[in-house]
């Protein structure tokens, strides 16, 4: 964690890169204040890796979540960054390894995971910074999954007097992967059919987001939503774990 907050701080000094605007009053107070700034983009781009990494335990999560995140950028009709490649090209490559990664020929593994997630916090704060009209609150509906599961994953080990880095089989995936493979019992499509259901999910929120992308009370609104979902469906699925060991 160290390690990377240096390295984090290193790039984004070296870059230049400022997140021009929150959208929350109380921060924009402050966001222009250049050592505020520094810190604040820093922490959002670690936690940003860091819930990745959490979310990085089945087929396709992850690569299929950030090629969610470029289709609806690509679909949303703003200019794009033009220091960045073509966003077609991007969204290309990670279709590719989406598909090699569903049929287990190659994984992202923690190197894969930390670059794809630097790049896109780089992408989205440089989308949003480009384009005046959409809500700063976008690239919190864009964002949201790997910062909530690390939001989330700390307060629940916490919760459990346990330390925040003890791995654990508790993460939204991992109880999905169980049911699913609760009723069949191949282990490998199960693990590819959580990816591709825990896909669907953020897409319908992603893509409902992007029609609202300059209306700040919709996209909170489709936020609070996103997260009371998660939250409801991830504690009924920790009720029936817990019956179904019981069985």
């Amino acid at each position: 964690l160290i390690l990377q907050s240096v390295l984090v701080v290193f790039f984004i000094f070296l870059l230049d890169l400022k997140i021009n605007k929150t959208g929350l009053f109380f921060l924009d107070y402050f966001i222009t204040n250049n050592v505020f700034n520094l810190f604040f983009s820093s922490i959002c781009i670690i936690i940003l890796i860091n819930g990745s990494n959490f979310c990085d335990g089945v087929n396709c999560n992850v690569i299929g979540y950030y090629l969610v995140v470029t289709l609806a950028i690509l679909l949303i009709e703003l200019p794009k960054p033009t220091n960045f490649p073509d966003i077609k090209i991007i969204i290309i490559i990670f279709f590719v390894f989406y598909i090699v990664n569903l049929f287990q020929k190659s994984f992202l593994g923690d190197n894969g995971v930390y670059v794809i997630t630097v790049f896109m916090a780089i992408y989205i704060i440089n989308f949003i910074n480009l384009n005046h009209s959409a809500s700063p609150l976008l690239a919190l509906n864009l964002l949201w999954y790997p910062a909530f599961e690390n939001l989330f994953t700390i307060i629940r080990r916490l919760n459990a007097n346990k330390t925040v880095d003890t791995a654990d089989g508790l993460h939204f995936h991992t109880l999905l992967l169980n049911k699913i493979f609760y009723f069949n019992k191949n282990f490998f499509f199960s693990n590819s059919l959580t990816g591709i259901l825990m896909n669907l999910f953020m897409f319908i929120g992603i893509f409902l987001s992007i029609n609202f992308y300059n209306n700040a009370g919709v996209l909170t609104l489709i936020l609070i939503l996103n997260i009371l979902i998660y939250v409801l469906v991830y504690f009924i699925f920790l009720s029936r774990k817990t019956e179904f060991k019981s069985h």
